[in-house]
């Protein structure tokens, strides 16, 4: 009887074995915990970029997490500092931080990122974890074309001050190149302008106290000054103010005088004058409109009639 009871708690004991056994043999080990970290956005001011980790669970033992920065449109040196390491997470804890250096500078850029790569054997789901910089320096308005260029025709007309009914027309061609001067909103042409202008036009005359209205016909062709000051014979200015190029805020208005050769051939009532040399002086101003974008694609555009005195037409298109 005893010898039975021996052998059968033999093999319970041998099957209760084999059992634990095949268990242990089988159990799934515990899940790692999950990674996670938010998309950071810093200014562009010298501060750092702080990357917070996030476990799913506190960890059952060290998590040790690897991480290195990379380019984006942000790069290392100029934007932020080209930086790696490793965060360890102690057992019983939950969070870790990254830093990295941002760059500061004094010229706006726009809006940039660059991301930080993360690896763990320890933690799961560990992804690229972007880091977008904003800058803090002021936005600038749309900047000036280099120049304004194009043909502006002016058609002026005068009566003759005996002769009301009568008119003469003289029309004024330019062909200008306008680049700012130190002044805000003043261009002049750089000197490469010319003008031409044809017809004739009315002019008083007084020779010993004699006054008479001589026609003054024109034909003659000039070029602009660069800057400021007083043209001679067969040279002209030319300045255009109120030009804002970002906000259209001012009136563009474009003013123009000079000197050309001319003759006079009408008799007069005192004695008759032929071919009598001399000059005629011209000058005039039109306002303009905004064309085009603010910024590098504004233009004017000018359109005056002032019936039976004044035509202007012709444009100024932006040279980038």
């Amino acid at each position: 009887m005893a010898r039975r009871f021996l052998l059968a708690l033999a093999v319970l004991t041998t099957a209760a074995l084999t059992a634990a056994t095949t268990t242990s043999a089988h159990a799934k080990p515990a899940p790692k915990p999950r990674l996670s970290a938010q998309a950071v956005t810093v200014l562009d001011n010298g501060v750092q970029a702080v990357v917070a980790l996030k476990l799913s669970k506190k960890a059952t033992k060290t998590v040790k997490v690897a991480w290195a920065t990379k380019d984006g449109t942000a790069l290392a040196g100029s934007d932020y500092t080209k930086s790696s390491g490793t965060v360890t997470i102690k057992k019983g804890k939950r969070t870790g931080t990254i830093t990295v250096p941002i760059l500061d500078d004094t010229v706006y850029e726009a809006t940039e990122a660059f991301t930080v790569t993360l690896a763990s054997k320890q933690a799961t789901g560990a992804g690229p974890v972007t880091v977008t910089i904003t800058d803090n320096d002021p936005t600038p308005g749309p900047t000036a074309p280099s120049a304004l260029a194009g043909t502006i025709t002016a058609v002026q007309t005068s009566a003759d001050p005996l002769h009301p009914a009568r008119s003469v027309v003289t029309t004024f061609t330019m062909t200008v190149r306008l680049v700012p001067t130190a002044t805000p909103g003043q261009w002049r042409d750089d000197g490469s302008g010319s003008w031409t202008i044809r017809g004739s036009g009315y002019e008083t005359v007084t020779e010993d106290v004699c006054s008479y209205s001589a026609i003054t016909e024109v034909s003659d062709t000039g070029t602009f000054l660069k800057g400021a000051g007083a043209p001679a014979t067969k040279q002209g200015t030319l300045l255009l103010s109120g030009f804002d190029p970002a906000g259209a805020t001012g009136a563009p208005l474009l003013a123009w005088a000079g000197t050309s050769a001319a003759r006079r051939t009408a008799p007069n009532f005192c004695r008759t004058l032929a071919f009598d040399p001399g000059t005629w002086a011209f000058g005039q101003s039109a306002a303009g409109g905004y064309t085009g974008t603010p910024g590098t694609g504004r233009g004017v555009r000018f359109g005056v009639d002032v019936p039976g005195q004044l035509t202007v037409t012709g444009s100024l298109t932006p040279v980038a």
